[in-house]
């Protein structure tokens, strides 16, 4: 079997899980993600040289907390828009690559990592169709970076972050974004009848942070120097190369929810 064959029967594989999951109810769902995001923080710590046990019991107990209630809504928003913020701040740190202190590896380890898993599950509960924000933020990078990868194969020259991954190119950036705005907006119109000025925008939005999550993911990687987080996907390498986008996406899109919300 290829390479090429492998990745996209691993992908495929991955993606019913989410999807299946996802249409099953809120409960397979949280599971899902759960399970996958235990893995992501997992293979965080390995590659941060970090013993991984407080991590994976702290994030149980936060994720489990939310599921149940036992915590207020502003604590989880909080952990939320923290995740939002390091999200930021390592987008600006792609510009004057330096090596991440281990402390800061630390703090990244309880704001980027699992509040981004928990941006995932804020994404759940639309009012209109509590599945549609999931299936849209999902969507959209899936299609970027589909189009992205095979663009850049095709047409790539003018590489996006040579020096953290040379691979990337602005064609397959332009080419992601375009599949990615599109399908945000036919998706959200037909869905919700969105209007495609905000189709435009969200979809844009994603194509911006999911390359950024992909790109500060390259960074971490090439500073252990390893070439993939895990092994657990064939083709893909570890769940952290396979959830880079969404960890890194989904905060974005949920804080700005939850921003407007306190702000009205």
């Amino acid at each position: 079997m290829t390479e090429n064959s492998t990745r996209a029967i691993s992908g495929l594989l991955y993606v019913g899980l989410i999807l299946g999951s996802l249409f099953s109810g809120e409960l397979y769902f949280s599971g899902v993600i759960f399970i996958f995001s235990l893995l992501v923080l997992w293979e965080y710590c390995r590659l941060s040289g970090f013993a991984p046990y407080a991590a994976l019991l702290l994030f149980s107990v936060l994720f489990g907390g939310k599921l149940l209630g036992w915590f207020p809504k502003t604590i989880i928003d909080l952990w939320i828009i923290a995740a939002l913020v390091s999200a930021l701040l390592l987008s600006v740190g792609l510009f004057k690559p330096r090596k991440i202190p281990k402390a800061v590896l630390a703090v990244l380890a309880v704001s980027y990592i699992m509040g981004g898993s928990l941006g995932i599950m804020d994404l759940y509960g639309f009012p209109q169709d509590p599945t549609f924000l999931v299936v849209l933020t999902y969507g959209s990078i899936w299609m970027n970076n589909t189009f992205a990868y095979l663009f850049g194969k095709s047409f790539g020259k003018r590489l996006l972050a040579p020096n953290i991954s040379p691979k990337k190119s602005w064609e397959g950036f332009c080419g992601g974004a375009i599949f990615a705005v599109l399908f945000s907006i036919l998706y959200g119109w037909f869905l919700v009848h969105m209007p495609w000025t905000q189709g435009l925008v969200f979809g844009f939005l994603v194509a911006v942070f999911a390359t950024l999550g992909d790109l500060v993911q390259s960074q971490m990687k090439r500073q252990a120097q390893v070439k993939d987080s895990g092994s657990l996907l064939p083709g893909h390498g570890g769940f952290f190369d396979r959830m880079d986008s969404i960890i890194f996406t989904a905060p974005v899109i949920a804080g700005v929810h939850i921003i407007f919300f306190y702000v009205s």
